[in-house]
């Protein structure tokens, strides 16, 4: 991970040119911990906050954010008073810990959990979203991809955790559409259109999907089924690859 951000990090200062990278969930995480070896600044969360819908609370001002810029304060307030996000890391960084540590300075907070804390203590809440300050870097700590299309895990069971409300389906196409635009600021084209129908994915063979064992322990009380575990999809020729991950 570390890699790939600092390959799009300069590929993103050349002249004319915009790579974004987008990490959903433990994506997040990872993109995180490639900017530091003090896993210290990680820390373990309480289970309440862990495989449970959560409220965001927003720490800039939509106008402070490349994310929201466009919407209106009082009712992204409104919208995330209403909705909650499905939140599957059992770690995470605080607020005031992301504030103040020097290996974070490529991100800034957009949004945090609350911990449930007197307000005005920034050591309860714990950073949920983030970009970029200078670069196209997206980071979403709940399953930005299941509002919309995760109805059912692969084994049928619903996500009844998975807020599938209206106001949540509206935030997730916001965000969604904020990305593809970000995706078509990229100036990077195939020289000849052949190249690029051979790069296309014909067919579901194409796209392998893999569930993965929970990466976590969750509190035994709370009876979590495995339709909460994270899938991976791989796409192209990875059948040696997706073998591997069975």
């Amino acid at each position: 991970m570390r890699e790939i951000i600092l390959w799009a990090s300069e590929h993103n200062l050349e002249e004319s040119k915009h790579f974004p990278v987008v990490g959903v969930s433990w994506g997040m995480l990872a993109m995180l911990k490639a900017q530091t070896t003090q896993m210290t600044l990680f820390q373990g969360l309480k289970s309440k906050l862990v495989g449970e819908p959560l409220q965001q609370n927003l720490h800039l001002l939509p106008r402070e954010t490349f994310m929201y810029d466009e919407l209106n304060g009082w009712d992204l307030e409104k919208t995330l008073d209403e909705i909650t996000f499905f939140h599957e890391l059992d770690e995470g960084v605080t607020l005031s810990d992301f504030v103040t540590a020097q290996q974070f300075r490529h991100f800034v907070p957009v949004a945090t959990y609350h911990e449930g804390k007197s307000s005005g203590h920034t050591s309860g809440e714990y950073v949920s979203t983030i970009e970029g300050t200078y670069f196209p870097l997206f980071g979403f700590s709940y399953r930005l991809d299941k509002v919309q299309f995760g109805f059912h895990a692969a084994g049928g069971e619903a996500h009844e955790r998975v807020d599938h409300s209206r106001g949540a389906v509206e935030h997730a196409q916001h965000l969604a559409n904020m990305l593809v635009d970000e995706a078509r600021l990229s100036p990077n084209r195939y020289a000849y259109t052949n190249d690029e129908t051979d790069k296309l994915l014909h067919s579901a063979h194409d796209v392998h999907l893999v569930t993965l064992p929970q990466p976590h322990d969750f509190d035994a009380n709370k009876s979590y089924s495995s339709q909460y575990r994270t899938e991976v999809y791989l796409f192209g020729q990875l059948q040696p690859l997706v073998e591997e991950f069975k």
